[in-house]
This record gives C-alpha cells, sequence and structure tokens, in this order.
C-alpha cells in the first residue's frame, strides 16, 4: 500500500539534510573560546587597576575631608593625618595624634603600599600633616607615593593644605 503524500513530506521534514561538520563545530567553538579568554583577561586587569585606584581614591578623599574639617572646624582645633607607612594606614585625628584614638578615622589601604614619606616636618613631627583651624595651611609640605609594583601615584600637599 502507498503512503499519502502528506505523510512522505512529513518524514522528509523531521530528518532534514545538510548541517554543521564536526570542524565547523570545534572552529566555532575555538573562537569563542579565543575571545571569551581575550575578555576575562583585559576584565581582571582592569578590575586589579581599579582597586589600586579605589585605594589611591580613598587616601585623596581622607586627605581632603580632614583639611575641609579643619577650615570649617567650630572648635577652634587643628586637624591632621598621620601617614603610617609599617602599616599602609592613613589616619585623620582631631587635635594630636594619639594611635587607637576611638574618635580617628583610619584608611588601610589593601591594594598599594605607601613610600617615599617625604614631608618637610614641623618639628618632631615627620609623618603627620597638621592643617591649621580656620585657613587649613599647613607647614608640612611635601609629598609621598602610593603603588603597586607596576604603577605608582604620588600625592603633594602644598603649603595651603591642598593636593597637587
Amino acid at each position: 500500500m502507498k503512503k499519502p503524500q502528506s505523510e512522505i513530506r512529513n518524514e522528509k521534514s523531521r530528518f532534514p539534510k545538510g548541517g554543521f561538520s564536526f570542524i565547523e563545530v570545534m572552529t566555532t567553538l575555538g573562537i569563542f573560546f579565543l575571545l571569551a579568554s581575550v575578555g576575562l583577561g583585559a576584565y581582571f586587569q582592569y578590575y586589579k587597576f581599579s582597586l589600586i585606584n579605589n585605594d589611591i581614591h580613598s587616601a585623596q578623599t581622607l586627605i581632603r575631608n580632614t583639611r575641609f574639617k579643619a577650615l570649617k572646624n567650630p572648635t577652634g582645633s587643628n586637624y591632621g593625618v598621620h601617614i603610617d607607612e609599617a602599616t599602609n594606614e592613613i589616619t585623620s585625628f582631631e587635635g594630636s595624634y594619639v594611635h587607637g584614638e576611638s574618635s580617628n578615622i583610619v584608611v588601610q589601604l589593601e591594594q598599594v603600599t605607601i613610600t617615599n614619606l617625604n614631608l618637610m616636618p614641623t618639628p618632631g613631627v615627620t609623618d603627620q600633616i597638621i592643617f591649621q583651624a580656620g585657613t587649613a595651611k599647613t607647614q608640612n609640605t611635601g609629598s609621598f607615593s602610593v603603588g603597586s609594583v607596576n604603577y605608582s601615584y604620588t600625592l603633594t600637599i602644598n603649603a595651603e593644605g591642598a593636593i597637587d
């Protein structure tokens, strides 16, 4: 008995001719994985750089905020920033620096290290920037670097207390 024409068409449509060969599929996958590895490498490089930039930005922000407090403070006391190369910490304080004081604001730099601390010292103070109340000027001008193996950024404090 002969099959009706509609059944013959349905059988042909279930098994189409042609398709992709094994080589075409493998080539496509190879190109995909190559592009993915390049993209991931670039992403991780950018991510690492953004962590370093975040630490640098945190240090700048703490210094600027401390200077602003000295400029606008109602109590008349000086504000300052203590820079600790050994622990990679920058600490904002009011009055004079006391390690561990509860009112201190501490920024721990995780991705970078502090190097080349070179501040013109107020007598006896070589690791602090003291901002005068009302004017926010400082006698502790100078610079220090923050960075990693591949990247370094120098923060320079001028006589006005601003970061150049």
